[in-house]
């Protein structure tokens, strides 16, 4: 048995020989045709092969046609106005290639995000015993990309989940905008240092009307202190590592888009 396999179709034309089959006119009925030749089929721009001709025992079996390809759908972005932070565990236990997936994984999702004056604005802070680094929330696009690509990994210990939602909330009551919805989005790998501050700081962020998610990333995270952070269950995410959330970053972009 021998088969022919294509890729591609709109016109057909003769190409390679099938030993034992004869030539192959399309659209005619091609179930029986004299045997001399074989053809290659290929189909124009924006068409792909539905069904796949056969060569079996001197006879051609089947008839492939062309059928037009759907788009594909565009990436979903958001629509309403917000200022988004994200809150970036620098801690020692991250390490510096996971923390730069991280950071990777949330400038890949900013085409998604439709950044811009007018839309979503962003910014950054990075924390471990303190904070080590922040992006200003900005709705210039090219300057928020560059912002995110200059932040270093602190390598040093402690974490400070804390002070990191409260540097957050600075960036939203010095930059944030009159009427638009304020989104903090923590990123860490384990339990904060100090749970209590990490709590209050959540509360007053809560207090403030920010919308709050968490994203724990490793084994090590502690799920309870990830629910008070976050506004509801439902803006938990949880990864098993850092490369799953480099994968499954759309997730949690969607459900703050959603909101």
């Amino acid at each position: 048995m021998q088969f022919l396999f294509v890729i591609a179709i709109l016109s057909f034309t003769r190409s390679s020989s099938v030993e034992g089959c004869g030539f192959y006119t399309f659209p005619d009925n091609i179930k029986e045709k004299e045997c001399e030749s074989g053809l290659k089929f290929s189909c124009a721009d924006g068409y792909e092969m539905d069904i796949v001709a056969t060569c079996v025992g001197g006879i051609w079996h089947n008839e492939p046609s062309c059928v037009h390809v759907k788009p594909d759908e565009p990436e979903p972005v958001c629509v309403p106005k917000m200022d988004l932070v994200f809150v970036i565990d620098g801690s020692s236990s991250i390490g510096q290639n996971k923390f730069y997936k991280i950071v990777d994984a949330i400038m890949a999702a900013f085409p998604s995000l439709n950044i811009g004056p007018s839309s979503v604005h962003v910014g950054g802070i990075v924390f471990s015993w303190k904070i080590y680094g922040t992006v200003d929330l900005n709705g210039d696009l090219v300057q928020v990309d560059s912002d995110f690509w200059a932040l270093d990994y602190p390598d040093q210990g402690g974490t400070r989940t804390d002070k990191g939602i409260n540097e957050a909330k600075k960036c939203f009551e010095r930059d944030g905008r009159y009427g638009v919805q304020q989104t903090m989005v923590v990123i860490t790998d384990g339990e904060s240092t100090n749970r209590q501050k990490t709590i209050n700081a959540a509360i007053k962020a809560h207090n403030y009307g920010i919308n709050m998610y968490a994203v724990g990333i490793g084994y090590y995270v502690d799920y309870a202190e990830l629910n008070e952070i976050a506004s509801s269950s439902d803006n938990v995410f949880l990864f098993e590592s850092a490369a799953a959330f480099e994968a499954n970053l759309k997730k949690v972009i969607d459900a703050v888009c959603s909101k």
